[in-house]
């Protein structure tokens, strides 16, 4: 899903679809569904999802679907349980980067605080530049 949300469909792509048996258990169509279905059938039919991940059938369908970067993390894992630890992994941090985005960049003070008081004792100070309740020695 390159260039789009999380939770946007895949257009004009494959979704993916879980089988077990010639028999469809489960459809992903964009990322949050993939790990959405993961979580389910890690319940329901772990042996399918070990299967589709041995067989790189979800590999195959992350790349296919401009998400090489996942792909690339679970090539040669079968374990159905990595396998989501490692989905969902990436799509929070996923999340906290366009969160970030959308805040903007981390704003920045307008000043650096002084390391030093501006003033010494002593020194006469313009109007303009007094603090509150400055009193002047006259």
């Amino acid at each position: 899903m390159s260039g789009g949300k999380t939770g946007e469909r895949t257009q004009g792509k494959v979704p993916f679809y879980f089988k077990s048996f010639d028999k469809t258990i489960g459809v992903a169509s964009n990322m949050e569904e993939l790990r959405s279905e993961f979580k389910r059938l890690l319940d329901v039919d772990p042996k399918s999802l070990e299967y589709h991940l041995k067989e790189g059938h979800i590999v195959q369908w992350l790349a296919y679907i401009g998400e090489n970067e996942l792909s690339k993390r679970l090539i040669d894992v079968s374990d159905p349980r990595k396998a989501y630890e490692i989905i969902n992994d990436y799509l929070s941090s996923r999340k906290r980067m366009n969160a970030q985005e959308e805040r903007g960049p981390a704003m920045k003070p307008h000043r650096k605080p002084h390391e030093k008081p501006w003033h010494r004792e002593g020194d006469t100070v313009p109007n303009d530049r007094r603090p509150r309740g400055f009193k002047s020695k006259q």
